[in-house]
């Protein structure tokens, strides 16, 4: 595939696990962007979607393509996981920067996340967030996605895993005519 999908959308959406099934039940790969965050409760380092690195580490890291900070952390990619991946999931701010440094050879698509608030916060308890987290998450999504819909080329309602999953797999096919 010469695409790389970058999926953004606020959290508990859904992101990673609409591009953890994608990559489980088609093969495609994504991009574990390296974080200078803790590892939330069920986060492995290196095993589901972050490499947890230092600050030192972050800032000595070559070849960033892809920045942001986000609650007091870095996260980043560099070009050779883009150059290796097919989803990589990204705030406002990561689109903005891998769209200006990216000269791989991969065309890059912005898949966009919707769903309602009541749901996004039902998940963001059921995966443990705190209600003080949930909150500020919700206020500073309202900030940072405020106009995400005007940097994302295709908008899908992740109300439904599997159809979510389907419609995307149909756009990506549709891709590659």
């Amino acid at each position: 595939m010469n695409y790389c999908f970058l999926v953004i959308a606020p959290s508990g959406t859904g992101k990673d696990t609409v591009v953890n099934t994608l990559c489980e039940k088609y093969g495609y790969t994504k991009v574990k962007s390296y974080t200078t965050r803790p590892p939330r409760n069920k986060d492995v380092n290196d095993k589901d979607n972050h490499i947890f690195i230092t600050e030192e580490q972050y800032h000595a890291l070559p070849n960033k393509v892809a920045t942001t900070f986000f609650n007091d952390n870095y996260y980043c990619a560099t070009a050779e996981q883009v150059d290796n991946a097919d989803f990589y999931i990204v705030d406002v701010e990561g689109v903005r920067t891998i769209k200006e440094n990216y000269k791989g050879d991969k065309q890059l698509k912005v898949i966009g996340l919707t769903i309602d608030d009541k749901t996004r916060k039902e998940r963001m308890k059921h995966r443990g967030d705190s209600t003080r987290s949930i909150k500020s998450r919700i206020e500073n999504d309202k900030k940072m996605f405020k106009d995400f819909s005007s940097c994302v080329d295709v908008m899908f309602v992740n109300s439904d895993l599997d159809k979510c999953v389907k419609d995307i797999k149909q756009y990506i096919e549709s891709m590659q005519i």
